[in-house]
């Protein structure tokens, strides 16, 4: 089986880790990037390859920016994985900030039902 294109696997990151929180303003806005930087990168097939025949793609740094701006690695952008194992990964870092700010950040994934922290906060 051929190996999947980084810009697919980048593309279905940035659209599993924006969720319904984020849109290209708000996320360009958040990482410091024009909010067409966030659409080429979550629609790499919109984008016509340059002269030399090499498919665009979307810089490291912005990347990183992006990735910051959603409270995941760069590494967690350019990874094939699952939506489960992404998943996996935002609870992970969301209770990571919770042990150290005391609070859920912003883009934390839903809470779910018999969470501790839900049922505290609802008390």
């Amino acid at each position: 089986m051929p190996a999947k294109p980084v810009a697919t696997i980048v593309a279905e990151a940035l659209i599993y880790f924006m969720g319904d929180r984020w849109n290209q303003s708000s996320l360009g806005a958040a990482a410091g990037v024009a909010p067409n930087t966030v659409g080429n990168a979550i629609n790499p097939e919109r984008r016509a390859p340059g002269k030399s025949g090499k498919q665009p793609s979307v810089k490291v740094a912005e990347l990183a920016q992006m990735a910051e701006a959603l409270g995941v690695d760069l590494a967690d952008l350019v990874t094939d994985a699952t939506p489960e194992e992404r998943g996996q990964v935002l609870r992970r870092k969301a209770a990571a900030y919770y042990e150290k700010h005391g609070e859920l950040p912003p883009w934390a994934p839903p809470r779910s039902k018999g969470d501790k922290h839900r049922d505290a906060d609802a008390a």
